[in-house]
């Protein structure tokens, strides 16, 4: 994996922007399974990834907004992962990723064009172990401004939300319909 906005020793040394920035591309994967698929993604000064319209795009298994080893926060300015619709976003999976010690919302999704993502089996404002907090600085997952029919855990597959400094799960904004959110501890 890569270190984005972190140097050869894991110390933080952020990019101006976005650590990972997708930009209306379609079935991108940022991160693996494998220890040595992981990318480290912190101390960016806009986002840790952006994905700013595009479909099927999948993030999994990377750490955003952690030191290496995923104990202490590198935080990302804004949040962790932002979904948003500068184009249809829809069909993107974040799944199975440590999402924690950002200074926004852990996860955001947002715009009328942002539908059908799912955010599945991610550690979010935890620390790896899951006996910590390790806060995001927003929500743990927001989502709004029309962003319709998103999925946030499954009965097999739930997300920990925990210790964030704003709600756990933040769902506002007229038209912001058809959410599901479940399976989540």
């Amino acid at each position: 994996g890569n270190l984005i906005g972190l140097d050869a020793g894991g110390l933080p040394d952020g990019n101006e922007l976005v650590g990972v920035y997708i930009n209306g591309s379609s079935n991108n994967t940022i991160g693996g399974p494998g220890n040595n698929d992981r990318n480290v993604i912190s101390s960016n000064l806009q986002q840790g990834v952006q994905i700013a319209g595009g479909n099927g795009n999948q993030v999994k298994h990377n750490y955003i907004g952690t030191l290496t080893d995923g104990s202490a926060a590198s935080p990302n300015t804004l949040a962790g992962v932002y979904i948003n619709d500068l184009s249809p976003a829809s069909g993107n999976i974040i799944a199975d990723n440590l999402i924690s010690g950002n200074l926004g919302d852990g996860v955001t999704i947002t715009g009328d064009n942002a539908d059908a993502n799912s955010v599945l089996g991610n550690r979010i404002g935890t620390n790896l172990a899951r006996n910590a907090p390790l806060a995001n600085g927003g929500a743990g997952v927001s989502i709004r401004v029309g962003a319709d029919d998103n999925l946030i855990g499954t009965s097999g597959n739930g997300n920990t939300i925990s210790g964030n400094d704003g709600d756990g799960v933040d769902i506002q904004d007229p038209g912001t319909n058809g959410n599901l959110v479940r399976g989540n501890i």
